[in-house]
């Protein structure tokens, strides 16, 4: 296990166990109706971090960032937000030109960490930059990230896979119709990686968007008002609150899905403000992009469960597919268990004390 990941594992630990839960009654009483006793431990150890401790697909998010995605201290807020706008564009267009090396998976991957990070600049900054350039900007970084979605999902598909097998004890036995669906989705992966040419024209048009948007940044109205800020944060903090309280009524893969992008805003958001060594992550961050891993597996399980349906026909006949299907199942319980143990502590304040903290410091 890497030094990174070990940070990931204590770091996270410390803040589940050190933070008070507090929920407003109505949160507890949402919580009751999704089966989650709020305020009762559920006697598991290392909760919350079932993913890191399994050794399987999580490991491949916990690389954390050594770039420091935060405010810096010297500067004015608009000039702190316009930088930051201008390094995460920079760095991403960087990435869809091959300007860092490393095969394309892995340049998907951290152009879309940096969608993610633009639009959670946005929301922060909704307030200064007004309705018009907001809904325009957030479009485009979201039409960006979806057009290069499809070999990332692909990619995942097989890792995702291989985490269940590999898991010690192994969560799902090798068997003739897990082969046979290891086949497809390594198959579906290499169609995907080998269609070259539209690939990279994708790339090379979806790197011009990402020059348009620097050519056009000092346009954007970002000033000095830290209320504006509190209210993004506030808004963001809220919105992630509705999602869970939606996730643990509803128990739906959408629900659970969306909450995973509010939980990556928010996250994001925090890591603006958070000094300190860049490797040794603070607890808060910590526990928010644990949350999000927790909530990504789970959406991979979602998209491996539908990728066993639609795949269904080619492993007929042959035995193990409704062992895997139970698998993914189980492993999903423990999950969304998980996420909700999490997701109460950090969600217990209001969004205004929460909001109004940060903006404190």
């Amino acid at each position: 296990m890497s030094r990174t990941s070990v940070v990931v594992r204590v770091s996270l630990y410390k803040y589940i166990r050190s933070t008070p839960l507090i929920p407003d009654n109505d949160l507890g009483e949402r919580c009751e109706e999704g089966g989650i006793r709020a305020g009762r431990r559920q006697g598991t150890e290392g909760l919350c971090v079932g993913p890191l401790l399994a050794g399987g697909n999580a490991t491949r998010y916990v690389s954390l960032s050594m770039d420091r995605f935060s405010f810096d201290r010297q500067l004015p807020l608009s000039a702190n937000l316009r930088r930051l706008f201008q390094h995460e564009l920079r760095d991403a267009e960087g990435e869809l030109r091959g300007a860092g090396g490393g095969d394309r998976d892995g340049r998907i991957h951290e152009f879309r960490r940096h969608m993610k990070r633009v639009r959670s600049l946005l929301r922060l900054t909704h307030g200064m930059l007004g309705e018009e350039i907001y809904r325009r900007e957030n479009a485009r970084f979201r039409d960006a990230a979806r057009k290069l979605a499809g070999s990332r999902d692909a990619a995942v598909l097989v890792l995702t896979l291989a985490a269940l097998a590999n898991a010690e004890p192994p969560a799902v036995p090798e068997s003739p119709a897990v082969v046979r669906l290891r086949e497809l989705l390594q198959a579906n992966h290499r169609e995907t990686v080998e269609a070259d040419v539209v690939h990279d024209a994708t790339m090379a048009r979806v790197a011009d968007e990402m020059k348009t948007a620097l050519d056009t940044l000092q346009d954007w109205p970002l000033d000095d008002r830290p209320g504006c800020i509190a209210e993004g944060l506030r808004r963001t903090y809220a919105r992630g609150r509705r999602a869970m309280r939606r996730a643990l009524t509803d128990a739906t893969s959408e629900s659970y899905h969306e909450w995973r992008k509010q939980v990556k805003y928010l996250w994001h958001q925090v890591e603006l403000f958070e000094p300190g060594r860049p490797d040794v992550p603070a607890p808060l961050s910590q526990a928010l992009h644990g949350l999000s891993i927790v909530l990504g597996d789970d959406h991979d399980l979602v998209l491996l469960h539908k990728a066993l349906e639609r795949l269904s026909a080619q492993v007929v006949g042959l035995s193990g597919p409704r062992g895997l299907a139970d698998a993914i199942t189980s492993r999903q319980k423990v999950l969304r268990a998980q996420a909700s143990e999490c997701g109460i502590r950090i969600y217990a304040e209001s969004p205004e004390a929460f909001a109004g903290r940060l903006i404190a410091y």
